[in-house]
C-alpha cells in the first residue's frame, strides 16, 4: 500500500512521530516497515528517562508500549509521564500478548486508550496508528483553539472593561450637560425676567414721546416708532423665552377645565382681524366635524393657537387664505390650521419645533420672528399628553394639526397629586 493510499483513507497529512518503548527486537524493525508508507517518524527507547528526555523535547502522537518487556507497574510509570508534559497530547496504544480480559482491564485503568493483541494484523495495526495520530491533532487543535480563545477572552474583557469605563465616563459627561443646560436655562430666565422691566420701561417712555410731542417732525418720529416696534419685538422675545423656561423646568401647570368650542374658538380668530385684513388673508373656521366641547387648558391652548394663527398670517402672502378645521376622530380632538402660504421644505419638518429654529421661508412683510413660538407650542401641547405635527409642500402651503386626547391629568406639584379631567362631548 503506497503512502497516498494512507492519505485517501483519512491518514493525516502531517507527518506523525511515533514513540516505541521496548525492546530492540524484531518487532522494531516490523513497525518502522509497516508504518513507513504513512512517513512517519518512529522514536525507540526502554528507560523512564528516555520517555521523559524525548517528551520533553519532541511532540508525540502516539506512545506505543511493548507489554512483554514490562510490568503493569512498570506501564503506569510510563503513563504517568504525560502528567508532567501536559502540552503533549499523545495516545498511548498497548502492544500485548495476552488475552486475558482481567490484564486488558488492569491496562486500560492504568491508563491505555486502546490495545493491540499480537502478532498484530498490519493492516489492524496501522488503522489503530491512523486513530491515534488522528485524535492526537484533534486534541492540539483543540487545545490550540482554547488558547486562542483565552487570549480572545482576556482582550475582550479588556474591550469590555474600556466600555463600561467610557460608558461610565459618557454618563458623567451627560449628567455634567444636563447640569449645564440647566444652568444655561436659568440664566437665560434670570437675564430675561431682569431684562423685562427696564425694556417695559423703554416702551412707556417712547409711548409717552410718541404722544407728547405730536407735532415732532417727521423724520425723528418714524425714529420714535421704529423705536417702539423694535422695543415691542424685545418684549415679545423676552416674554417667550420666560415662557419656555418656565415650562421646561416644570414651573408651569396646565388646568384643565371643560371648554365649549365654538365660544372658544370663534372670539380668538377674530382677534386676528387686524393682522389677517392687513395683509388682505381670508379665514375661515370650519366647526363641521366638531364635538361641543372639549377638556384643556384654555389659556394654554389658545397661547398656541395664537402662534400658529400668527405664523401662518406671517408666511402668507396677500389675498391667500387661512382655515381652521375642528374634528374628533377616534376620541381625540383634532384642530389643523391650514395655510396657503410658501410651506416648509422636507429636510425642516423635523426641526421647525426646535429653540431658535428659523428656516427658509421668511415673512411676507418682513414681521420680526424669535423662533420660539412654535417650541412653546410643543411643550404646551405635549403638557396635555397630546401632540403636534405639520405636513407641507413647498408653493402649496403648510398644515398644523394639534392632536388632544379625550383625558388630560392634571399635576399639581404642591399636593402631588395626580387628577384626571374627562371629556364630554
Amino acid at each position: 500500500m503506497e503512502k497516498d493510499d494512507f492519505i485517501s483513507l483519512g491518514w493525516p497529512s502531517e507527518r506523525a512521530v511515533i514513540l516505541y518503548v521496548g525492546d530492540k527486537t524484531d518487532a522494531v524493525d516490523q513497525i518502522r516497515r509497516d508504518v513507513a508508507p504513512t512517513g512517519s517518524r518512529v522514536i525507540c527507547c526502554r528507560t523512564e528517562r528516555g520517555v521523559r528526555r524525548i517528551l520533553k523535547d519532541v511532540p508525540v502522537d502516539v506512545l506505543l508500549l511493548y507489554e512483554p518487556a514490562y510490568t503493569l507497574t512498570e506501564i503506569e510509570s510510563f503513563l504517568k509521564l504525560r502528567h508532567e508534559f501536559p502540552e503533549q497530547t499523545l495516545f498511548s496504544l498497548l502492544l500485548t500478548s495476552s488475552t486475558q480480559w482481567e490484564e486488558i482491564s488492569a491496562a486500560f485503568k492504568a491508563g491505555i486508550d486502546d490495545f493491540i493483541t499480537l502478532p498484530y494484523h498490519r493492516l489492524t495495526f496501522l488503522s489503530n496508528i491512523r486513530t491515534g495520530v488522528r485524535l492526537a491533532t484533534l486534541h492540539r487543535e483543540l487545545k490550540e483553539k482554547n488558547e486562542n480563545l483565552s487570549v480572545a477572552a482576556i482582550s475582550y474583557k479588556g474591550a469590555f472593561k474600556q466600555v463600561g469605563d467610557l460608558a461610565q465616563e459618557l454618563q458623567q459627561k451627560n449628567q455634567q450637560l444636563e447640569e449645564l443646560s440647566n444652568l444655561k436655562d436659568e440664566m437665560v430666565g434670570i437675564v430675561a425676567h431682569d431684562l423685562r422691566n427696564p425694556v417695559s420701561a423703554v416702551e412707556m417712555y417712547t409711548d409717552y414721546l410718541i404722544e407728547e410731542l405730536k407735532d415732532l417732525a417727521e423724520e425723528p418720529k418714524s425714529f420714535l416708532l421704529n423705536t417702539k416696534t423694535l422695543v415691542s419685538e424685545v418684549l415679545t422675545m423676552l416674554s417667550e423665552l420666560l415662557d419656555l423656561s418656565s415650562i421646561e423646568n416644570g414651573r408651569v401647570e396646565i388646568h384643565p377645565a371643560d371648554v365649549e368650542l365654538r365660544r372658544f374658538l370663534e372670539p380668538l380668530i377674530a382677534q386676528m382681524n387686524l393682522l389677517f385684513n392687513q395683509k388682505r388673508i381670508h379665514y375661515q373656521l370650519n366647526l363641521n366635524e366638531a364635538p361641543e366641547s372639549w377638556v384643556f387648558d384654555r389659556k394654554r391652548i389658545a397661547q398656541v393657537l395664537e402662534n400658529l394663527l400668527t405664523n401662518a398670517a406671517k408666511f402668507s402672502h396677500s389675498d391667500s387664505s387661512v382655515v381652521v378645521h375642528v374634528s374628533k376622530e377616534d376620541g381625540f380632538l383634532r384642530i389643523a390650521v391650514q395655510d396657503t402660504g410658501q410651506g416648509v421644505p422636507e429636510d425642516e419638518i423635523q426641526k421647525i419645533f426646535q429653540k431658535f429654529h428659523k428656516g427658509y421661508a421668511k415673512p411676507t412683510a418682513g414681521e420680526s420672528s424669535t423662533g420660539l413660538g412654535l417650541a412653546i407650542a410643543k411643550q404646551i401641547v405635549e403638557q396635555h399628553q397630546g401632540k403636534i405635527h405639520v405636513t407641507s409642500q413647498m408653493g402649496k402651503g403648510s398644515t398644523f394639526t394639534i392632536i388632544l386626547p379625550s383625558v388630560v391629568q392634571e399635576l399639581n406639584e404642591e399636593s402631588e397629586t395626580l387628577q384626571a379631567a374627562y371629556v364630554t362631548p
